[in-house]
């Protein structure tokens, strides 16, 4: 099978629009009034929607960088409430648009859970929308487990939080080296996989699923939607204990003719 050679030049202290957090904290944090602080949500915004589309690596690097500026925003303004931009103020997903919009397009899953402990607090002191909250749970945990576990209701916040709690510290940080570290770590390990053999790929429903096998011998699947956004490549592996594969979600075709061949112990039947 062919081998995929993927990438990502992303380097936190280069490229475009990126200043050093020193820069961008003293900038965000001299910001002196109402006026100015609801303009600089709009530009982060703005910046957003600039550059949606198909995935890039100028997409990626805005992304990133409005991270950035949205803790430092947290940190020094707090969470925005009363002031909703890119939204209908009657909407009922007002207060506020903006940080959910960033967060739902982060593609490092490791940062949007290093920022639920801010989103936990704005959420119960009750600034934070409920819908979106819930929603940004839910990205959060299909993330990690490769699936939705439960329905995007309230009563359902709980068993969300509990689920990401080995993942997710209790107090809250507006360290941007941490968040700088997560990033590279997360390029680093994916293009170690990315860069492995692909020895499946087949487009299903709009989605593309690929399987890459390691040098180590370790199968990920990886999901690419229409825009080439993905999320972080899943281990697939046999779980003796509970004699069944993790994640499962394949056909006959991939069951049969690649994971049969490749993990230890599988069977057709399991």
């Amino acid at each position: 099978m062919k081998k995929l050679l993927f990438v990502i030049l992303l380097i936190p202290s280069l490229g475009f629009g990126q200043k050093a957090n020193s820069e961008l904290e003293f900038e965000i944090k001299s910001l002196k009034n109402k006026s100015e602080i609801e303009n600089y949500w709009t530009s982060i915004h703005k910046d957003d929607q600039s550059v949606r589309g198909k995935v890039s690596d100028e997409q990626r690097q805005m992304d990133r960088q409005n991270i950035k500026k949205m803790v430092l925003m947290f940190k020094y303004h707090g969470y925005p409430s009363g002031f909703c931009y890119g939204c209908n103020p009657k909407s009922e997903f007002t207060n506020n648009f903006t940080p959910n919009i960033v967060i739902t397009h982060n593609l490092v899953n490791e940062v949007s859970e290093f920022m639920l402990p801010i989103l936990n607090k704005a959420y119960n002191d009750g600034i934070a929308n409920e819908w979106w909250y819930i929603h940004n749970l839910r990205g959060m945990l299909r993330a990690r487990y490769g699936r939705d576990l439960y329905e995007k209701t309230k009563e359902n916040i709980p068993q969300y939080l509990e689920k990401l709690k080995p993942f997710v510290k209790d107090s809250i940080s507006y360290d941007l080296s941490i968040i700088d570290s997560l990033y590279e770590n997360y390029d680093r390990n994916l293009n170690s996989i990315l860069i492995s053999d692909r020895i499946f790929s087949k487009k299903q429903g709009g989605i593309r699923h690929n399987i890459y096998k390691t040098k180590e011998g370790k199968l990920f699947w990886q999901q690419v939607y229409s825009d080439d956004s993905f999320h972080f490549p899943i281990e697939i592996y046999y779980e003796p204990k509970s004699n069944q594969l993790r994640y499962g979600l394949f056909d006959d075709v991939v069951i049969n003719e690649i994971l049969v061949n490749n993990i230890p112990k599988i069977t057709s039947e399991n």
